[in-house]
């Protein structure tokens, strides 16, 4: 997932020069023959598929709803609030790359941490460094902290629902939909990123914390 943060930004930027039909041509290629790669590999393998006894915790619905709710949150603040200091292709290079090394980071800081503790440690960070996000030094760092809560959400869901393949993907998917909508719509465009990505930071931090909480007492 992480890297899909480059392509975006690459696609939006390709998007407005001469080159973009023969990039989306050159991508599609790319990808047909990445497709074929991946059918031979997966044919060359054996494996044993695992089967998992279907969960019936009451809190599982909860503890779904929550991280939900924390991925709507941070689609609506990575795509609604703009940073006045982001004017050129270079700092929306270093702004996608922030964006990219937190969600890879943030998996890694959970294996070392666990999940409680880097949710709580990088949120609260993410919320002290919008604080001060009018500066690119600061907004930055921010950003990244603020990504690393991506792939704890993703794992949170799988886990409570690990005999249903793919629905942890595909709930939270829809959930970036929802929060990309306000706006695409130009209902909240370019808010302010002091105010509100310190807020939404220490809100998803709660929501992802207490659903921890709920799935370890399950």
């Amino acid at each position: 997932v992480a890297p899909g943060a480059f392509g975006v930004t690459l696609g939006i930027l390709f998007a407005k020069t001469a080159l973009f039909h023969i990039v989306i041509a050159l991508v599609s290629l790319a990808m047909l023959l990445l497709s074929l790669i991946l059918k031979n590999s997966y044919a060359a393998c054996r494996y044993e598929k695992k089967v998992f006894l279907p969960r019936k915790h009451s809190a599982d619905l909860t503890i779904s709803f929550l991280c939900f709710l924390a991925v709507i949150l941070r689609s609506f603040g990575g795509l609604s609030i703009g940073f006045s200091w982001k004017k050129t292709v270079l700092l929306t290079i270093l702004l996608t790359s922030a964006t990219a090394l937190g969600k890879a980071s943030g998996g890694f800081l959970s294996a070392k941490l666990g999940r409680k503790k880097t949710e709580i440690l990088s949120l609260l960070c993410a919320a002290a460094c919008y604080v001060l996000s009018d500066l690119s030094a600061m907004g930055l760092p921010a950003v990244f902290f603020f990504n690393m809560s991506m792939p704890l959400t993703l794992e949170e869901t799988a886990e409570n629902h690990h005999d249903m393949p793919g629905f942890a993907f595909g709930l939270l998917t829809f959930g970036l939909f929802l929060g990309y909508l306000p706006g695409y719509y130009g209902i909240l465009r370019e808010l302010e990123p002091k105010v509100y990505g310190t807020v939404i930071s220490l809100v998803t931090m709660v929501l992802l914390v207490y659903a921890n909480h709920k799935a370890e007492n399950a």
